[in-house]
């Protein structure tokens, strides 16, 4: 799991530099942890300025690529949703 946020520049979570956390380059498990880590970058958000979906999904297809090895784990579930207000 990840977000990203975007207008007119595609942001990700910056991670958390003691626990050298995935945010800026591929998905996260589901952990509690990372679920409010990601909570938390959301409420810090506010929107401004155009919105430029081609941003977005460049993007989120970059971390779903980064996310894929060559041991994948069958299990793991990847999509992409896209939400906006």
């Amino acid at each position: 799991m990840n977000i990203v946020a975007f207008n007119w520049v595609a942001r990700l979570p910056p991670g958390e530099v003691i626990s050298d956390t995935c945010y800026s380059h591929q998905l996260a498990y589901a952990t509690p942890d990372n679920i409010r880590y990601l909570k938390d970058f959301l409420g810090g958000l506010t929107g401004s300025g155009d919105t430029d979906y081609k941003v977005a999904i460049n993007k989120a297809f970059d971390l779903l690529r980064n996310s894929i090895s060559g041991e994948e784990d069958i299990r793991a579930r990847r999509q992409s949703t896209y939400r906006t207000t």
